[in-house]
């Protein structure tokens, strides 16, 4: 790709014009970024490449003196696995011999994720056909062990997750689609990527809609779109930096850059989560421990919590759909703590666990434990802000992997606390989604949808509407800093600004309330 070539005008194109090996090859990369390619083509063009780069004789290289480093293939310039030297190389091959067995299971398992990495990327537009081009370009297949190391510029193209392939346009953390410097660490790089790739498949449809409001003018601010030849060219990305801009990956390999003019709708969107001072995030911190004392390490803690939330929930239910549906929770709750609590903690269990394959076979035999996974895979359990950028992805990684005693020993004790006071809540808030989902099912029934369509609608709506009776995600910076301060403010804040929102409509006059109204 770097390799100094001649720029004097020996060769010929197609059309028989004289061209030069440098334009020769620029002539090729413009191809790969801008047109559809099948295998064989891209073979004629790797093979058309490598006829010239690797001629007898070096006919097609540069005489230039200056770039003599650049034409010695030892030179540090063509080290694309990182900038490890010999010696390095020398130990890790030792060492890799050494485990041979027990490493080339870890690698084959990376391998599979790598795969899926990137048919999950297809799926978010984020890989494209001009990704692919590339992909197969340089026949990836080993990918796993470059992932960790800086690469240098040139080396940069042989990271899947580069900038100018399919990454992001920017590495500022807190943005819609933001980035960190990887971890040194290239197996928790791989799995902290396949759960960022998954992620991005769940948000397309969210980008898709932020893309059309400000069209419309729903949301005020302006889209510049990027061609994949334009991303793989730009000299200077700034323009494209900072918290106003959201990325929409587009199905045809662009880049929809979409800049938000006003901050409460782009608070509104993105929520706030960088903080905003070093001093808030230690005050969060250590408030937040204090806090856990009385509620997550607190075992009475749980069951009056779970009265509280239940109350506050047929509260909000009944003002906004009616005192019959609030006592239809209440009734549902009273008899799920008897009938369903058991089953709450089990499934959190198996949940914490990864156990996925028992939990549907519990599902396949019971409702309660369909509709709670119904519940959870809709996205009712989803930290959104975590997927946000991989910043949170990395972090829970590193923690789940820490290993050592004390640190084992207590995330058993953590873990034992969390399931206790999960099962409470998941049975208030799938008492919430299966009440919500059969209303909504039986309306859009009514109105002449389908079963099929029915059920997958309300499970939707149920779901968000479940998640959103106490969503503490929906915080902003000021809450964010009072919070900091006042131990259970954001809680508190939440639960005040959700009851707000349920009787809002009491308080203003018919032709506002109509407006509020989804269509």
């Amino acid at each position: 790709k770097t390799v100094p070539l001649s720029d004097a005008k020996i060769l010929q194109d197609a059309k028989g014009v004289a061209i030069s090996p440098e334009e020769a090859r620029d002539t090729i990369f413009k191809i790969l970024d801008t047109t559809k390619l099948n295998d064989t083509q891209i073979k004629q063009l790797r093979d058309g490449l490598e006829a010239i780069v690797f001629a007898p004789n070096n006919q097609y290289l540069s005489t230039d003196k200056r770039d003599a480093d650049k034409l010695d293939i030892k030179s540090t310039k063509y080290d694309v696995a990182g900038a490890y030297t010999d010696s390095e190389l020398a130990t890790i091959n030792r060492e890799y011999a050494v485990r041979k067995e027990l490493a080339d299971k870890v690698l084959d398992k990376m391998k599979r994720l790598n795969k899926i990495n990137i048919d999950l990327n297809r799926q978010a537009n984020y890989v494209s056909d001009f990704a692919d081009n590339w992909i197969k370009f340089y026949d990836w297949k080993d990918y796993v062990p470059l992932k960790g190391k800086a690469l240098s510029e040139e080396a940069e193209l042989l990271n899947i997750e580069s900038q100018k392939l399919g990454g992001e346009l920017q590495d500022v953390a807190y943005t819609f689609e933001g980035r960190i410097t990887p971890p040194d660490n290239p197996v928790l790089q791989v799995m902290a990527d396949s759960a960022l790739a998954a992620l991005r498949v769940g948000r397309k449809d969210v980008t898709q809609s932020i893309y059309n409001a400000v069209q419309q003018g729903l949301i005020k601010g302006s889209i510049k779109e990027l061609t994949f030849y334009d991303r793989n060219n730009l000299k200077k990305l700034e323009e494209y930096k900072g918290e106003s801009k959201v990325f929409h990956y587009m199905d045809n390999g662009n880049v929809a850059v979409i800049k938000l003019d006003d901050a409460a709708q782009r608070e509104a969107i993105r929520r706030t989560y960088k903080e905003t001072h070093p001093l808030i995030d230690r005050l969060n911190k250590a408030t937040s421990l204090i806090g856990q004392l009385h509620t997550r390490y607190n075992v009475a803690f749980a069951p009056v919590n779970f009265v509280r939330d239940v109350l506050t929930n047929a509260y909000t239910l009944g003002a906004e759909l009616g005192p019959t549906e609030s006592f239809r929770y209440l009734g549902a709750v009273a008899a799920g703590i008897v009938r369903e609590q058991y089953k709450a903690g089990r499934f959190s269990y198996y949940y914490a666990r990864g156990n996925t394959a028992k939990i549907k076979e519990l599902a396949a035999k019971d409702a309660y434990y369909r509709d709670m996974m119904e519940y959870v895979k809709t996205g009712g359990r989803v930290s959104y802000i975590a997927g946000l950028a991989p910043k949170g992805q990395y972090e829970e990684l590193y923690k789940s992997a820490a290993g050592g005693r004390i640190l084992n020993t207590k995330a058993q004790i953590q873990r034992f606390f969390d399931l206790w006071i999960d099962s409470f809540e998941l049975t208030a808030r799938v008492a919430a989604y299966r009440l919500t989902k059969s209303n909504e099912k039986a309306e859009l029934v009514k109105a002449g949808k389908s079963e099929a369509e029915a059920e997958q609608a309300a499970r939707i709506k149920a779901a968000a509407y479940a998640k959103n009776l106490a969503n503490f995600e929906q915080i902003g910076e000021w809450g964010k800093g009072l919070g900091a301060w006042f131990m259970f403010f954001r809680p508190a804040a939440t639960g005040a600004v959700r009851a707000m929102e349920a009787i809002a409509p009491a308080f203003m006059d018919v032709r506002q309330a109509k407006y509020r109204l989804p269509e």
